[in-house]
């Protein structure tokens, strides 16, 4: 299988992330300085700003505890994620197509597009609980975040949801999203049950690949 991004696209991408707009999306960033932006951390727990992005030079840099690097590997680190998944998601927040891939076999080609249909299960999911969240049914949820001092701003970025005490909410909204061909799939039907069985009673934030901080109230999710 060839590279799922060439390295022309990968510059070129690279170009238009604006990496003060992608962190942006994760850390509440302030200027500090002509080219500077400063925030706290997401790497590692701080009371006081020592993460550094630079738009000019496009690279990011925590005092604190040392993490640096450009925007693929901000996105790839903080959403736990591999390079080409990275690169994937940072395209689609800017609306870039991804360039075709060549695979070495049909089944190959099946097995790399079950393996973006279950990101999009993910992705799907997240979207769904923040949905509830805003329904009536997500009131007490609600009032349960703002006792926790959250805000809205705060809410949207970690993309904190609420999960219906049916799991079988999800499964149909999903199932609707999804083609015979992958609802057959043992993966598919895998990521479905874990995410009916393991999201229903919490309170998670979600960053497409996992949890967020330790808030616990029943079907609280993200």
């Amino acid at each position: 299988m060839q590279p799922m991004t060439s390295d022309n696209f990968k510059d070129t991408l690279k170009q238009q992330a604006d990496i003060v707009r992608i962190v942006g999306d994760y850390v509440k960033l302030r200027k500090a300085g002509a080219q500077n932006f400063s925030g706290l951390c997401p790497f590692h727990d701080e009371k006081t700003p020592s993460f550094s992005v630079h738009a000019t030079r496009q690279f990011y840099h925590c005092f604190g505890c040392g993490a640096s690097g450009d925007v693929f590997s901000f996105v790839q680190k903080l959403e736990n994620i591999t390079f080409p998944e990275a690169v994937r998601l940072i395209a689609q927040k800017l609306g870039v197509p991804m360039p075709k891939v060549a695979f070495a076999s049909p089944q190959e080609a099946r097995d790399a597009k079950v393996r973006m249909a279950l990101l999009d299960v993910q992705e799907q999911a997240a979207a769904f609980f923040q949905e509830c969240l805003r329904r009536p049914e997500g009131a007490n949820a609600r009032e349960y975040l703002k006792s926790r001092g959250l805000d809205a701003e705060t809410i949207a970025r970690f993309r904190i949801g609420y999960a219906p005490d049916s799991g079988f909410l999800l499964r149909d909204a999903l199932r609707r999203e999804f083609d015979e061909e992958f609802r057959g799939r043992r993966a598919l039907s895998c990521q479905l049950s874990a995410l009916r069985k393991g999201l229903r009673s919490q309170v998670t934030g979600h960053r497409n690949s996992g949890s967020f901080a330790p808030l616990r109230m029943t079907n609280l999710v993200g």
